[in-house]
């Protein structure tokens, strides 16, 4: 925890740098830094638990994906014809101008 935290300060300075040394951006700098850093390791992580994960295993990953219907088809149900009641002012008779 604390290796990251260092990482995180020392790309927070980085960005600081970036942006020609100007003051007034501190947390927006650290919270970026800490973005990049955690995508970083969610991605060495997806990346190596991909890789170690048994060959059987990702067989049935993708047995499993393929059999899903679209969302699309498996909700489409008839729907039912509603008639539309008559507005007020259209079910009023018209009065003849005198």
């Amino acid at each position: 925890m604390k290796d990251r935290q260092e990482e995180i300060a020392a790309l927070a300075y980085e960005l600081y740098c970036n942006r020609g040394c100007h003051g007034g951006h501190e947390l927006h700098d650290w919270l970026e830094a800490e973005r990049i850093i955690a995508a970083k390791y969610v991605t060495i992580e997806a990346m190596a638990t991909s890789a170690l994960a048994p060959e059987e295993t990702k067989a049935q990953a993708k047995a499993k994906t393929a059999t899903k219907k679209p969302l699309r088809e498996a909700s489409a149900a008839p729907q039912k014809a509603v008639a539309k009641k008559p507005s007020a002012k259209a079910a009023a008779p018209k009065r003849k101008k005198t």
